[in-house]
């Protein structure tokens, strides 16, 4: 019996606030998305495969736990996991379960089929520096229902507030037709930083008088009314 996490098994924390500008133009009203509003958020990031070395070349995740906002209560409203890179190698849970059993030499004949499953698995990783300067992305779609009855499809990020530090940060360059085996492309030789450096970085940021700051971002699409359109939508191996 597996007793700990296979992905993103070890992390580091943070809490804050998630505040909503007061005016959001567009933005239908909702429950929890309402302009104005401010909620307790926590923030884990993490390394989907290394979790011994922050220096090998990974993809880099973000999961936040937003909390409610009513006095005393401390009970999530929502959690959410985002992850580098625009897509994600698998569409479906059987998708995802077949690529994790079937072996590299599998995925790579799968691959030359449908190259986009490829960019996916490549524009994932990252080369990172600090876990706060990488932009983050939930790949899939939640259905959001709005108090006027309205249905949405809605993607999130999560980016810098610093606006130099663009999409690309920490983008690696694919060296082959997939990664190892192991997933993470291990440090370089003469790479002498600390084996979890991503971690403390992160803590000291958290812990300076500046803090760690993001924008939080949803992406809005209407429901598309036949289910080819709908199936494209949903699509996460795209972005």
């Amino acid at each position: 019996k597996v007793r700990s996490r296979y992905f993103h098994r070890i992390g580091v924390s943070g809490k804050g606030v998630l505040k909503l500008y007061d005016n959001i133009k567009g933005l239908p009203d909702h429950k929890i998305f309402h302009p104005g509003k401010s909620y307790p958020v926590i923030v884990r990031h993490s390394n989907s495969l290394s979790a011994d070395d922050d220096a090998r070349i990974d993809a880099r995740g973000a999961a936040i736990r937003i909390l409610s906002d009513k006095t005393g209560a401390e009970s999530p409203i929502l959690d959410l996991t985002l992850k580098t890179g625009k897509a994600f190698y698998a569409r479906t849970i059987s998708d995802f379960a077949t690529w994790l059993v079937c072996g590299l030499a599998a995925r790579e004949e799968h691959v030359k089929r449908v190259p986009h499953v490829r960019d996916a698995v490549w524009s994932s990783l990252r080369n990172a520096n600090s876990y706060a300067e990488l932009h983050y992305y939930s790949n899939i779609c939640r259905l959001f229902r709005f108090t006027d009855g309205q249905e949405m499809y809605v993607k999130f990020k999560v980016r810098p507030f610093d606006e130099k530090i663009d999409e690309d940060s920490g983008k690696v360059e694919p060296i082959g037709i997939l990664p190892p085996e192991t997933g993470a492309i291990p440090r370089e030789k003469n790479d002498k930083r600390p084996l979890l450096f991503l971690a403390e970085d992160f803590q000291n940021r958290v812990n300076s008088p500046g803090g760690v700051r993001y924008i939080f971002q949803l992406q809005f699409k209407l429901i598309p009314q036949d289910e080819a359109t709908q199936d494209i939508a949903l699509d996460c191996t795209k972005p």
